[in-house]
């Protein structure tokens, strides 16, 4: 695999911030629940959003793909062998639920989307962060 540009460089940068950022507050069990839900549930959309626009990138310099959206980002990770199908599975059904989660954000919703996230969602994008700073190693 080609080495990473600037902007690459930048946008796995962030990638790695943000899912740091959002598994620092998942582990926040000293926090009031509903503190720590909202605030874990904010960093998830903004993790999810900073991954798939790490891949449009990741995916036109390396491989000449022409991403339009987020789940189209998911697919060519798989298509790539970037990602397997059952965490490119997990992965298009994450860009639903952060999608439905800004959208119409609502109580039981976010009481439904946090263990989700939490035991779902974030190791499959910490999986996604390990497989890609792995695959640039060779």
């Amino acid at each position: 695999m080609a080495e990473l540009n600037e902007v690459e460089e930048l946008k796995l940068e962030d990638f790695g911030r943000a899912l740091r950022a959002l598994e620092e507050m998942i582990a926040r069990a000293d926090l009031e629940y509903d503190v720590q839900r909202d605030s874990a549930l904010m960093r998830f959309s903004f993790t999810s959003e900073v991954a798939w626009k790490f891949l449009k990138v990741f995916l036109l310099e390396q491989q000449g793909i022409d991403i339009r959206g987020s789940k189209d980002a998911f697919r060519g990770a798989l298509q790539h062998d970037l990602i397997g199908e059952g965490d490119a599975t997990t992965c298009l059904k994450m860009i639903d639920d952060r999608n439905r989660l800004v959208h119409e954000y609502n109580l039981e919703f976010a009481d439904i989307l946090f263990p989700t996230v939490r035991d779902i969602y974030a190791p499959a994008l910490r999986r996604l962060y390990e497989g890609l700073t792995e695959e640039l190693k060779r």
